[in-house]
C-alpha cells in the first residue's frame, strides 16, 4: 500500500469519527437549548404558508414532563415558523406521542428548541437517552446557559 493510500485512509478515519461525535452532541442540542421538554402529543395543528416559510400552530397535550416547569394534562400553546423548510408533514408528528424541545415564546406560546427547520418533536424511542442526559443538566440553567 503507498503512502498517499495510507494518508486518504487515515483522513477518511478522522473524518467519520469527527461526524460520529457531531451527531452525538446534535442528538442533545435541542435538550441543553429547551427550557421545557415534555412528552406529548400535537393535537388540533394547521399550517398555512407565511412569507418564504411555514407556521405551524396547534397544542401539545402532555402526559409527561421531562424538565422544566409543567405538569400532565396540560396543553401548550405551540407556535413554529418554519423558515427555512419544505412544506412540513403534520401527519408525521400528530398521529403519534413524542418528545417535544420547547422555548417560551412570549404570550403564553411555546415554539421550538431547535433551528429554523426542527419543529422540536423527536421521536418517542429516544425518552430514555433524553432523559439520562437532562439528569446531567443544571435544573436552574435553561436556554443557552444550560451545561451538559
Amino acid at each position: 500500500m503507498q503512502l498517499k493510500d495510507k494518508l486518504l485512509g487515515i483522513l477518511l478515519m478522522l473524518q467519520l469519527s469527527g461526524l460520529e461525535r457531531l451527531q452525538a452532541v446534535e442528538k442533545y442540542w435541542m435538550a441543553r437549548n429547551a427550557q421545557l421538554v415534555v412528552v406529548g402529543r400535537l393535537i388540533n395543528a394547521t399550517e398555512r404558508q407565511q412569507g418564504s416559510g411555514w407556521l405551524i400552530q396547534g397544542s401539545i397535550v402532555v402526559t409527561e414532563v421531562l424538565f422544566g416547569p409543567g405538569e400532565p394534562g396540560q396543553k401548550v400553546t405551540y407556535r413554529f415558523l418554519c423558515s427555512c423548510c419544505p412544506k412540513p408533514d403534520l401527519n408525521t408528528i400528530q398521529l403519534q406521542e413524542g418528545l417535544w424541545f420547547l422555548n417560551e415564546a412570549g404570550a403564553g406560546n411555546w415554539t421550538t428548541a431547535g433551528s429554523c427547520e426542527q419543529p422540536g418533536y423527536r421521536p418517542i424511542r429516544e425518552r430514555d437517552d433524553i432523559r439520562q442526559f437532562l439528569k446531567s443538566r443544571p435544573s436552574g440553567k435553561t436556554g443557552r446557559d444550560a451545561r451538559p
